[in-house]
């Protein structure tokens, strides 16, 4: 075989597996995913609360 075509199979192999897996991973990783931006979502409102603490301190 030439290389070309080991090198092409094994990126089709991978792909294949990968898109087999997906499923599972989205499953692990939905519940993470979408908690992102609820838990940006609190750490600016506690920055914020901090810094107006700070503010009003002075």
């Amino acid at each position: 075989m030439k290389i070309m075509q080991i090198v092409v199979l094994f990126l089709s192999l991978f792909v294949m597996l990968g898109g087999l897996s997906l499923p599972i991973w989205w499953n692990a990783a939905q519940p993470i995913i979408f908690s992102i931006p609820e838990y940006l979502d609190g750490v600016v409102r506690d920055m914020t609360g901090l810094i107006d603490l700070v503010l009003k301190s002075f």
